[in-house]
């Protein structure tokens, strides 16, 4: 059969996509090679800048303590661990996040178990809080799926009610705020990723929270076990009397140090990052607006309370409003027109359908199996930095996938004759 005029020459258009956009730019690479340079001239010795980007962090996010660790998903574990999560405790997570989340909550001994998405945040259903408990749920982990805070108001709540201790996994929600509030420092610690998100370090993740003695302990499982202290042993100041021995292994920790580097790649971000999250969110919320006004496409926008930094705009498709194509032959029609598009970019069915997480799921979450199936994802920042552009490519975008959606029933056509997926 003849090709629909949308599919014209059989090859895909260029991504749309800025090349003059860039997650790192000058101001990063002159902070890397200062440190570089000082780190070279100590002889291959850190010094204080690690411990000047937590300080930057947590004033940034009006926390008292920061600790910057190697990865979001090592982050999770420790605040676990420094929280008293261990061995034959039980864990509340959503079955809508990547993997990470809940193979964190394993490392540090504990079982999760899956509490389902609501529908307004994709986050876990506060709601659903109570029917998940046991005599062994010891805490609650919240993912701000997406940028999109999630329900903290009522979560919190039901938390506080049943004792247990809240960490927030806040790995893509940077400069994201619940009722004003920085998310990540609403629960008794959160964790942030930088791997590409709204910051990035290339690799590496930051912890926050309000307790010194947790943030203690997250210092001494992050390195040998070894007290806080030894950064000013480092830097050769005097240790006064009083102060405790500081090559004592309080506890069996792990080496999970961030990199003077990586700090140096992070400070000049923490500068741009109100800037980025206000041009990103303002992207994010015009692209929604223009996608909404087609049959078929419901974007997720979260809780009146939240403001999300549109780290993913995740839509809900109906095939219904596309003449029938499923959601993966949407996908591959915006994709030959250059959109940036993918299906869920986390997971494509809830995550406990991973063999890693299989055995844990003891009841099936049905939100989150209607929703995921139907979920496609624009603008994550692993696709095409468009969020952080100006409104013409967001424009190009919004006609392209208007173009789909006129010649709907011609590419369901195509697709049959084709076979294809």
């Amino acid at each position: 059969m003849p090709r629909p005029t949308i599919l014209e020459g059989g090859e895909p258009r260029p991504l749309i996509v800025d090349p003059s956009l860039s997650l790192l730019g000058t101001d990063e690479r002159s902070s890397l090679l200062q440190v570089f340079d000082a780190c070279a001239r100590r002889g291959g010795k850190e010094a204080d800048e690690v411990e000047q980007f937590e300080q930057r962090f947590a004033a940034r996010h009006g926390s008292p303590q920061a600790v910057a660790v190697a990865s979001a998903t090592s982050g999770l574990q420790v605040a676990l661990q420094a929280l008293g999560v261990g061995q034959g405790d039980e864990v509340l997570v959503p079955p809508y996040t990547f993997p990470a989340s809940c193979h964190a909550v394993l490392h540090a001994g504990a079982r999760p178990v899956f509490v389902d998405v609501d529908r307004e945040t994709l986050c876990l259903d506060p709601d659903l809080i109570t029917r998940r408990l046991t005599p062994r749920t010891k805490a609650v982990m919240v993912v701000h799926i997406g940028g999109k805070p999630a329900r903290m108001g009522p979560l919190l709540e039901a938390a506080r009610r049943h004792g247990l201790v809240v960490v927030e996994d806040a790995a893509q929600a940077h400069g994201a705020t619940y009722a004003g509030r920085p998310v990540g420092t609403l629960g008794d610690a959160g964790v942030f990723s930088f791997s590409p998100k709204l910051m990035t370090s290339l690799r590496g993740g930051v912890i926050l929270t309000s307790d010194a003695q947790v943030a203690e302990r997250c210092r001494q499982f992050r390195f040998h076990g070894l007290p806080g202290i030894r950064n000013r042993v480092r830097q050769q100041r005097q240790l006064a009397t009083s102060v405790a021995p500081h090559f004592v292994h309080h506890v069996a920790g792990y080496s999970l140090m961030m990199t003077a580097l990586q700090a140096a790649v992070l400070m000049p971000q923490l500068d741009k990052l109100h800037e980025r999250f206000a041009r990103r969110h303002a992207n994010g919320a015009y692209l929604a607006q223009g996608l909404g006004r087609l049959s078929g496409l419901q974007p997720v926008l979260g809780c009146v309370e939240g403001k999300s930094n549109f780290y993913m705009l995740e839509v809900m498709y109906d095939p219904a409003g596309f003449a029938g194509l499923d959601r993966d032959q949407l996908v591959t029609a915006l994709s030959w027109e250059g959109v940036p598009i993918s299906p869920t970019a986390v997971t494509h069915t809830p995550v406990y359908d991973n063999p890693s997480l299989a055995a844990f799921c003891d009841l099936p979450c049905p939100v989150a199996e209607d929703v995921l199936p139907r979920l496609l994802v624009f603008g994550h920042p692993l696709q095409s930095l468009v969020l952080d552009g100006g409104h013409d490519d967001l424009d190009r975008i919004l006609d392209r996938v208007a173009l789909v959606h006129r010649h709907a029933a011609q590419l369901v056509e195509f697709f049959q004759a084709e076979g294809r997926p």
